[in-house]
This record gives C-alpha cells, structure tokens and sequence, in this order.
C-alpha cells in the first residue's frame, strides 16, 4: 500500500573542513540520509544520489532506494513508501491523489458542526 510517511524525513548534513594549502577557503563535505522513522538506522545515500533528490524533489517524485521491506520517495519534502516497485508516474499520482484526500478531509472537517453545550453548562478540563 503506497503512503505518507510523517515519521520518515530526507536530511541533509554539512560539514565545513578548512583547505590547509589556501588560507580562507573550506571545503564542504555534503552528506545525505533517509531516515525511515521506525526506529531503524538512517539510510546514508551517495552525494551522486543525493543531490539529484534534494534538486528534483519539487518538480517530480524521486527516488530514495529499498531499505525496510519497503521502496521510499521524496516528493515536495514529503517522504512515501510503497512496498512493491512503482514507476515515477505511478508515484506522481498517487502522491497527488493522496494530497487531494488530504485536502477533502480537511474541508469537511472544518465545515462539521460542533457540539454545543447545553446553557449553564460549562466545560471543564
């Protein structure tokens, strides 16, 4: 079943090393994980991966590989997972339906009346 993982997160880590044979200049050393959110160790991608996804996200579902039993993508700096392999368009849609649900549920919740109290009656905590 193809979902949203809220737990799950793409994260970026910098580290700056100072070039010793140039005085002011550092280098800067970008790595990139997944994290999964069930409690399993982050997932390190190669920079070659990484950057693509981190750069392509906003536009197109990316994806992250296999790690969990489960296929993971980042698509607008939300995580999904599927457990069986789906092509880009496949994910697209399903992202964007999923979003549209979202939405859907949202209106019809604010638009649901709320209990009223009876007078004289107040809540308490």
């Amino acid at each position: 079943m193809f979902r949203s993982e809220p737990g799950a997160s793409f994260r970026t880590s910098e580290m700056t090393t100072p070039d010793p044979r140039h005085r002011g200049i550092s280098f800067v050393d970008r790595r990139y994980f997944l994290s999964t959110g069930s409690g399993a160790p982050d997932v390190e991608l190669s920079r070659g991966f990484g950057e693509p996804i981190a750069a392509g996200q906003e536009s197109r579902p990316q994806p992250m590989g296999r790690a969990a039993d489960r296929y993971w993508w980042l698509f607008r700096d939300r995580v999904y997972s599927t457990p069986d392999r789906l092509s880009r368009a496949a994910v697209l849609r399903l992202a964007e339906r999923e979003k549209e649900l979202e939405r859907e549920r949202q209106m019809l919740s604010a638009q649901r009346p709320r209990p009223r109290m009876p007078r004289g009656h107040h809540a308490t905590a």
